[in-house]
């Protein structure tokens, strides 16, 4: 059901020049997937993908509606980082996208009226209209950096005189007040509980120092970075990969272009990376996507489909297992989807310490797994890695075996991963596991077998009593012969 509905959302909103709607169905899952382990989290283990607005996107296609399609597909791939540059025309006194400065009216900022921060903002609300449901929030970061520039053409204007006029019109957006201890809210509570998604932020502030512009009021609305929120922004060589005490982020360089593999890492490593090198073409991003989670491996979870859809030339095995990609293992590269009849190691961790880890010696099954975490002794339990820094752990303790079993499976709900052991139930779906259901339709039955015997015990007894009324009849008319008729003298 819920790889279904991924189809039908992903060919409504569609993004064809991005990934394919298998591909973009793959990640629906498994973005949810990690999104629900890290719930517990603090939201300083964050670590997600983003982009440059201005260098991928408006520098492309245009300061112009043109480049509106091209801003929202890249945002249905799951995008949840934008930086974008903001503009204050000291001449003009007000806000806009563009570096009149540098005459940048051939990337098409002719018509500011009709394309500014407001129709940015709205793109922005779109998205997030169209994926605010219990299966696709997520956390958004803003990061904006302001700049000054001068041009008096009043065909420049924007009208945008305040900076958080428009930017109090994103939906879902928490406000600095909200966030003043990061470390201790939690991702459940900042997206379910007070239902924010959205976290502005003035990452920079280059505006001349002579600035007629009074920054202040604004901070009602935006955070400022490392005032009201931690914020780390650096470049992406030479990152140290440590327990965050801020929302990290890392930005590429021409010198140093995100690759698969370095993406990855970097994500991993517990940062969010940012792609800010322009292309000819949308083709680098749509090449990294699949490696844009820091838990699964790339075009990981496999699609699981139900036994009437396996298709002719599927192997024995796929036709047979009815447990296949629906348990998940720990590999040196990520979390893979694989027969849960399969033997690997377990992973384990201790219950007071989710980065304390400790793999069982002998291999099990996954229905086994839980149990052999117990006989480990002290309080070791079945796990899954809910940060970058537990995988990291967990990837390091395999040192080169080939993979372990994690707490994640999809038994109750085809494609819907849940931690929790083999009877851990989708949330998503009022669906029971095959389990359950048939312990509930074996107590069924055993009641109706019951309540069907006394239904025949009752008729048979009955029955008996039909069969005896002639014989009752005859006796009592033979009594009635030996009695006297009429009236007395």
């Amino acid at each position: 059901m819920l790889l279904i509905l991924s189809f039908i959302i992903l060919s409504v909103v569609g993004y064809p020049e991005l990934q394919s709607n298998e591909t973009a169905a793959v990640r629906a899952i498994a973005m949810r997937t990690q999104r629900d382990v890290m719930r517990n989290n603090s939201m300083l283990d964050t670590a997600v993908y983003g982009i440059d607005l201005n260098k991928i996107v408006f520098d492309q296609f245009g300061y112009n509606s043109s480049s509106v399609p091209v801003f929202q597909d890249i945002l249905y791939t799951g995008v949840q980082a934008l930086v974008l540059d903001l503009y204050y025309n000291e001449d003009l006194e007000d806000w806009g996208l563009c570096d009149l400065s540098l005459n940048q009216t051939n990337l098409g900022c002719q018509d500011p009226n009709t394309f500014n921060i407001s129709t940015v903002v709205t793109s922005i609300n779109t998205v997030l209209e169209n994926t605010n449901t219990g299966v696709n929030k997520n956390i958004f970061f803003l990061l904006l950096n302001l700049f000054s520039t001068f041009n008096k053409e009043s065909r420049f204007r924007t009208g945008i005189g305040v900076l958080s006029s428009p930017l109090a019109g994103l939906l879902y957006a928490s406000s600095p007040s909200r966030l003043e201890e990061q470390d201790t809210i939690n991702l459940n509570n900042f997206l379910f509980g007070d239902k924010y998604r959205v976290i502005p932020v003035i990452l920079s502030n280059n505006l001349n120092v002579n600035t007629s512009y009074k920054l202040d009021p604004d901070l009602d609305t935006l955070y400022k970075a490392n005032t009201s929120i931690p914020i780390t922004y650096t470049a992406n060589d030479n990152l140290i990969c440590s327990e965050p005490k801020s929302f990290q982020f890392a930005y590429d360089s021409p010198a140093n272009p995100y690759d698969t593999k370095s993406f990855h890492d970097t994500l991993v490593c517990g940062y969010s990376p940012i792609i800010s090198q322009s292309t000819q073409d949308l083709s680098q991003i749509s090449s990294l996507l699949p490696y844009s989670l820091w838990s699964w491996d790339a075009f990981q979870p496999n699609l699981t489909i139900s036994s009437s859809l396996k298709r002719k030339n599927d192997s024995s095995k796929a036709k047979k297992d009815t447990y296949l990609n629906r348990c998940g293992i720990v590999t040196p590269t990520g979390w893979k989807a694989t027969s849960c009849h399969l033997k690997f190691q377990v992973a384990c961790a201790d219950r007071s310490d989710s980065t304390k880890f400790q793999l069982t010696s002998e291999k099990f099954t996954y229905f086994e797994a839980g149990a052999a975490c117990l006989q480990l002794g002290g309080d070791y339990v079945f796990t899954v890695p809910s940060s970058p820094l537990e995988q990291r752990t967990l990837i390091n303790l395999l040192e080169g075996k080939e993979a372990a079993w994690i707490d994640m499976n999809s038994l109750s709900s085809s494609n819907c991963w849940v931690n929790g052991g083999p009877n851990a139930v989708c949330p998503y779906q009022p669906l029971v596991s095959k389990t359950i259901f048939n312990e509930m339709m074996t107590i069924a039955c055993v009641v109706a077998v019951i309540i069907f015997l006394l239904i025949l015990i009752v008729h048979m007894d009955r029955l008996l009593v039909h069969r005896n009324r002639s014989h009752w009849r005859r006796l009592l008319k033979q009594k009635l012969k030996n009695e006297f008729e009429g009236i007395p003298s």
